[in-house]
């Protein structure tokens, strides 16, 4: 992140490690069977990926485009796909999440944690939920309250997109028993719903 609090630089050097790694993949996939070449992306790729997602994802999609470009080449080499070839039906094959759905588990956790009085204290000012604000017993009662965004880049933020991905998801999914239970269920949840607009949360 540069001193102007954009990621474009922190994006540029992921794309770097990450266009390695699709490199690898691409040499080896006619020479490892295909487990392996699924244990060299999440230990290569998924990896890199994973760190900060929630966070430097928070820029504009057109600097994190490329990222998803370079997953979609990533598991093109793992699948052995044409170089055109759509990858939806086989992410969900493969049970791996686009870089859009990946970015929103990691901000649906942190809202767990909210949620359960787990997370940092920067993070528990940060939310409301509607029935702090107002005492009507509605079925909303327990939903985030979504702040109004002042600036088009404020749209990517997790205080901004956070609730919309909080209150998206049903009831059962918000009263996992635990963390453990909740990663599983979003990611289910998420990959039932992978095809979903990259832009709904963000709009």
């Amino acid at each position: 992140m540069d001193e102007k609090l954009d990621w474009a630089i922190h994006i540029k050097f992921l794309c770097m490690k990450l266009s390695r790694a699709v490199g690898i993949l691409h040499r080896l996939k006619f020479i490892f069977p295909h487990k392996k070449l699924l244990i060299l992306y999440f230990s290569l790729f998924h990896s890199y990926l994973l760190y900060g997602t929630s966070i430097w994802s928070s820029s504009f999609k057109s600097e994190w485009k490329q990222v998803q470009i370079l997953q979609n080449k990533a598991i093109r080499a793992i699948c052995k796909l044409e170089p055109r070839q759509s990858v939806k039906a086989f992410l969900i094959r493969l049970k791996i999440l686009n870089v859009a759905r990946l970015r929103e588990k990691k901000i649906a956790e942190t809202l767990y944690k909210v949620s359960t009085n787990t997370a940092p204290e920067s993070f528990m000012s940060a939310f409301r939920r509607n029935d702090e604000i107002h005492q009507h017993d509605t079925r909303h009662a327990s939903q985030l309250v979504t702040e109004t965004r002042r600036l088009t880049s404020s749209g990517f933020s997790i205080k901004f997109t956070g609730p919309k991905i909080w209150n998206y998801m049903p009831n059962t999914l918000r009263n996992a028993n635990s963390l453990p239970e909740f990663k599983s269920k979003i990611k289910s949840f998420l990959m039932e719903n992978i095809e979903l607009d990259p832009n709904f949360f963000y709009r």
